[in-house]
């Protein structure tokens, strides 16, 4: 019995688009792919928005919905545990890692839970996305922001601006 060999393509904050792949090449040849909406597109390896996996792949699984893998510290905690890693070691590990993590554009952090993204992902895409008054409103009455937060918001503001004159 053989598997079928399934595309997915993505972006951050899109729904997945699922499609199989038809045809493969050699590994630097383009891949054709038939996605579910009936349209056939050649895909470059390096396409960054399209991964494979195989039909009834955990990676599928994945691929289709990232929090089906999403983990919670305290999971990852007591799994080391569980193979018998002291918890002082464990807990001294997680905080020296954390500010490392928070830098880690693939690393998605939500309260507690941890998800992987293939995509870097921007922690202040929502606040650049701010239409330019809302994000003059918020630097004018926040007098404490996060790093990063305060030229988040300078470019939503920008984004309403024209172009400097010349």
């Amino acid at each position: 019995m053989t598997r079928s060999e399934l595309a997915v393509w993505s972006d951050h904050g899109e729904a997945p688009l699922r499609g199989t792949v038809i045809k493969r090449g050699g590994s630097r040849a383009a891949v054709l792919v038939r996605w579910d909406t009936g349209r056939e597109d050649k895909i470059k390896p390096q396409d960054e928005h399209v991964r494979f996996a195989y039909d009834g792949s955990r990676r599928l699984d994945w691929l289709l919905d990232p929090d089906v893998l999403r983990l919670q510290t305290a999971t990852i905690k007591r799994r080391l545990i569980e193979l018998g890693i002291e918890p002082s070691v464990v807990e001294t590990a997680f905080k020296r890692s954390q500010p490392s993590m928070k830098n880690n554009r693939h690393l998605v952090i939500k309260g507690a839970s941890h998800t992987w993204s293939d995509v870097p992902v921007d922690p202040w895409a929502t606040t650049r996305a701010l239409d330019p008054h809302s994000a003059l409103d918020r630097l004018l009455t926040t007098s404490r922001f996060k790093p990063g937060e305060r030229d988040a918001l300078a470019d939503a503001v920008r984004s309403g601006l024209p172009p400097r004159p010349r």
